[in-house]
């Protein structure tokens, strides 16, 4: 898990935590502080979340890339084959 993630989740509750406790005292300041840690929180969450996605996709890509190049290997290996078979064969043909 990325510590983005975590982090931000921290901030997450921390901020509604202050925002709770400034709506049962009545200190607004305490409010706004709790919203705005709430939405740092959300936002590195978010980016966390993100960097995951981009690690995950390129983790894909690369997966991708080496499957083609095996099977491009395997066929290309196929084609040595069967073209030396074919060879094999002409030569046996002219032989006889």
């Amino acid at each position: 898990m990325n510590t983005d993630k975590i982090k931000g989740k921290m901030k997450d509750l921390e901020g509604k935590v202050q925002r709770k406790a400034g709506e049962l005292t009545g200190n607004k300041e305490d409010q706004l502080r709790g919203m705005g840690k709430q939405a740092e929180g959300k936002l590195q969450g978010a980016m966390g979340k993100a960097e995951d996605a981009g690690k995950d996709a390129r983790k894909k890509m690369e997966d991708a890339g080496r499957d083609l190049k095996n099977d491009m290997t395997r066929r290309k290996l196929e084609g040595e084959e069967s073209r030396r078979r074919e060879v094999e064969s002409e030569d046996e043909e002219q032989a006889a």
